[in-house]
């Protein structure tokens, strides 16, 4: 999994509800609790300097039983851009500070909101789904500023918004459709980024958005045939405003009528934007992804990128997978190549690495994961920074 699907998902959190670590302060958050399916938290003051910046926070709070969570809603000062909350597989003392790229790995997305939804939810997943949290979890929360002017400190607020578990009918997760390609050149009036990709498996989306930030002009995700024609229009804004960076436009489905894509639909994605800046802007500064959420929940899933002229598919023998090598009764492990489709037909395996992260130089099929129990037989739930996903065990040896 590449860090620019990390960094994705973590922009969806800025956008809707449904659904990097720290230094040394030692205050945390508090949890207030009034509602019994609303859990508040309320961050330690903290400085905002000046320019980018992210600060989080490991909270004292566990869970204590699965928890099934619909949207969410958040406060932040001036120039706050996201509050998300996520919860860890390597709790920590409770504290805050800088966030640290390098413990991005054990985090996992819940929730967020935009700078200022004033209490009400961006986005809510429709009646009868959730994101689904696992019991005996550290929650951590994380604050994106933006900051034009001089440092100040700030309180930010960030509460989840949950559902009855007897009330779930399904567990929903994201299907991303990511173009971290692009650079856009300084003092430019208008630049295209255009990707092609593949669905990996039959997905059923309840909620589709599209994520730009302040230079988009417009957006559009598409249907396409073998020869480039349209097939159908998932989503279109002709007009990008900068509101909509924390605020997108969304269409919604129900469970009984989502929105179907088979495995192997092509889609093509299109953002266009304005530089007025002396300089290049590039991902993660600027974004162009797609989120769709679907059930039942597979994991998060990531549409695979089409490749330009043909590519060299000769395994590289620094891969601990090689040709003929199998997978375990999930997939992972499973060999595969950049263009083919072995991945997707495995049961619970859809991402090819040698597709999605192709200066790994490992040719092998395998998920995003949670927990070793995701990953089947003979593998592990392991990462480094490039995120956290299934590895067969022989590839740690």
């Amino acid at each position: 999994m590449s860090k620019n699907l990390l960094i994705s998902l973590a922009a969806l959190a800025s956008l809707i509800a449904p659904l990097l670590a720290c230094s040394d302060d030692s205050a945390e958050p508090t949890a207030p609790i009034s509602d019994p399916l609303a859990l508040t938290f309320t961050t330690p003051e903290f400085e905002v300097p000046e320019g980018e910046s992210f600060t989080c926070f490991y909270t004292d709070t566990f869970t204590t039983e699965e928890m099934a969570v619909s949207t969410s809603f958040g406060q932040q000062g001036d120039g706050g851009h996201h509050i998300t909350i996520y919860y860890t597989d390597s709790p920590q003392e409770p504290h805050f500070g800088p966030c640290d790229d390098d413990e991005m790995e054990s985090w996992r997305l819940i929730a967020g909101s935009g700078g200022d939804d004033g209490g009400v939810a961006v986005a809510e997943l429709p009646e009868g789904s959730a994101i689904r949290v696992p019991a005996g979890k550290q929650l951590v929360l994380q604050a994106h500023y933006i900051n034009f002017g001089p440092a100040f400190r700030v309180v930010d607020t960030a509460t989840l918004k949950q559902i009855p578990l007897e009330d779930v009918q399904q567990f929903a997760s994201s299907f991303v459709v990511l173009d971290d390609s692009f650079e856009i050149p300084p003092q430019t009036d208008f630049y295209e980024s255009v990707t092609r990709c593949r669905v990996p498996r039959d997905i059923n989306a309840v909620l589709v958005l599209g994520h730009q930030h302040e230079a988009g002009l417009s957006f559009k995700l598409e249907v396409i045939d073998e020869d480039d024609q349209v097939i159908d229009v998932l989503y279109d804004e002709p007009r990008w405003i900068p509101y909509y960076a924390s605020h997108p436009p969304t269409l919604k489905y129900t469970l009984d009528a989502p929105l179907h894509l088979p495995a192997d639909t092509r889609l093509r994605q299109s953002c266009t934007w304005k530089n007025e800046t002396d300089e290049a802007i590039s991902h993660p500064l600027e974004m162009c992804v797609a989120f769709l959420f679907y059930f039942p929940d597979q994991g998060e899933l990531l549409c695979e990128p089409e490749f330009e002229g043909d590519p060299d598919l000769t395994t590289p023998a620094e891969s601990c997978v090689q040709p003929g090598d199998l997978g375990n009764e999930k997939g992972v492990g499973l060999h595969c190549t950049p263009t083919g489709t072995e991945c997707r037909e495995t049961s619970n395996a859809s991402l090819c690495l040698a597709a999605i992260a192709p200066d790994n130089n490992q040719w092998f099929c395998t998920r995003l994961c949670r927990e070793d129990a995701d990953c089947g037989q003979d593998a592990v739930c392991d990462g480094d920074e490039r995120g956290k996903a299934c590895i067969p065990a022989r590839c740690l040896d």
